[in-house]
């Protein structure tokens, strides 16, 4: 979207700005973003360094440096096209406002969105969608058809979060008094494997005697695979010559027979016959 404009109170749109621009620049999946932050967060860019965001001053900054990196981009159409986003606190004049209109409206490939108040910036985005920044209450956004509720971050939370950042950028200290005296964490990477049984690795004879004294709840051929799959001999491949499907064969004549006897009761099925029946293709 070209434009996402802000009603109500200058402090709470300053509020909104601040809570985008600070979530967009911890948030990995926003790292290829560049956000511009104008007006407000000029300590933004020392805290996060490894963020793409840029403070400025006034707006007419901002209007240079976009009109700059699509004149980059129009020259270097190889050149991946980053998302850029403004986030102004600050009233723009109607001047500056229709400059960003027209610059915005020919950024071509480059994805270019303008948070603004809508004050000063509605005459230059008339269709541009409105969201209040005063209110707590879910709001209607078209342009997602979802219902949202504004995020906003108050100055104290700010400075808070901002503190914690100076904080956690400075070097380490020395440990003084107690915290000398905590041990380092171990070196997982340093520490010996333990050995291998030789149990685990190959069977041995008592491990094969016991696998043959199994009673007959087990099939022996499966446990003698799981103790010793080298010691299985495989039966040789039965070569059947090829006939006709509706001649009768001497399987079948072997089938026909077993099934004969079966009936009478005389015998079972031996394993010969079992196993040329199952091999047929």
């Amino acid at each position: 979207m070209p434009a996402l404009l802000l009603d109500g109170n200058p402090v709470h749109i300053t509020e909104v700005c601040t809570a985008l621009a600070l979530e967009l620049g911890i948030s990995p999946w926003a790292h290829e973003v560049e956000v511009i932050a104008i007006g407000f967060g000029e300590d933004l860019p020392q805290l996060l360094p490894t963020a793409r965001i840029a403070h400025m001053r006034q707006a007419a900054h901002a209007l240079r440096d976009l009109s700059e990196r699509l004149l980059e981009t129009h020259q270097m159409p190889e050149t991946q096209s980053q998302p850029y986003l403004l986030l102004c606190a600050a009233s723009l004049d109607a001047d500056t406002a229709w400059q960003f209109a027209d610059v915005i409206s020919r950024s071509g490939p480059v994805p270019v969105t303008l948070v603004a108040p809508a004050s000063s910036a509605a005459a230059g985005f008339p269709e541009a969608e409105l969201l209040n920044a005063s209110v707590s209450e879910p709001q209607h956004l078209d342009h997602v058809g979802i219902d949202i509720t504004v995020q906003r971050l108050e100055h104290a939370a700010y400075m808070q979060i901002t503190t914690a950042l100076k904080v956690s950028g400075q070097p380490a200290h020395p440990a003084e008094g107690p915290w000398q005296d905590v041990p380092d964490e171990p070196d997982r990477t340093a520490q010996p494997q333990p050995p291998v049984s030789e149990d685990l690795i190959a069977p041995t004879s008592s491990s094969l005697a016991a696998a043959r004294d199994v009673s007959s709840e087990a099939f022996p051929a499966l446990v003698m695979a799981a103790t010793d799959p080298s010691g299985l001999r495989l039966l040789p491949a039965a070569i059947v010559p090829a006939q006709d499907h509706n001649e009768p064969g001497p399987d079948t004549e072997a089938a026909f027979s077993a099934a004969a006897d079966s009936t009478t009761g005389s015998s079972t099925v031996s394993c010969t016959d079992m196993t040329s029946l199952i091999r047929r293709p």
